[in-house]
């Protein structure tokens, strides 16, 4: 039985943040930024960000659909939050497109509360703190059965059936 679409953007998240190499050390200088944020942006897309202890930042950007998430970019930066500023810079992957675009935001965070921010292009984003970061994370989250729909570089779609099991392993 297929989990909740809920698994599958915390599955997404999970996979952009092992990339992230764990461990640290070091100063924190995110500041008042650093959480797990989600929200929309005036493009009509959805907004799962993550601004980790040493500024790094990662994020999808998606939409709803019948019952799936469908990722449309992912976003990776630096940001930072000093008092009740934010500011941001990075690379969007836009997955349509297949282009790669480098920008910044700015605009305001209220710690564990909200940023709200304009990028360069003009568009506004609104988040809301998620306190799932302040959880530990758990790998029996992410256990379960999922299909993931892809489209190749020419085009073809295709459907991947994948398994994730209680100690992290992933079947496809």
């Amino acid at each position: 039985m297929l989990q909740t679409i809920n698994k599958i953007s915390i599955c997404s998240a999970f996979t952009l943040l092992t990339a992230c190499g764990g461990g640290g050390g070091g100063a924190a200088t995110s500041g008042t930024a650093e959480g797990f944020w989600v929200g929309s942006s005036s493009t009509g897309y959805r907004v799962a960000l993550a601004v980790l202890e040493n500024s790094e930042t990662w994020g999808v950007y998606y939409t709803r659909n019948n019952g799936y998430i469908v990722i449309y970019g992912a976003l990776f930066g630096t940001s930072n939050g000093t008092g009740s500023t934010f500011s941001s810079t990075g690379s969007d992957f836009n997955l349509l497109k297949w282009s790669v675009v480098n920008g910044s935001v700015t605009g305001t965070v209220v710690p564990k509360s909200t940023i709200n921010a304009v990028a360069t292009s003009g568009a506004t984003v609104s988040l809301t703190y998620s306190t799932t970061y302040d959880s530990p994370a758990l790998l029996s989250t992410i256990a379960g059965s999922y299909i993931m729909n892809g489209v190749s570089a020419s085009g073809t779609s295709s459907n991947a059936p994948m398994t994730i099991d209680a100690n992290g392993a992933v079947r496809v």
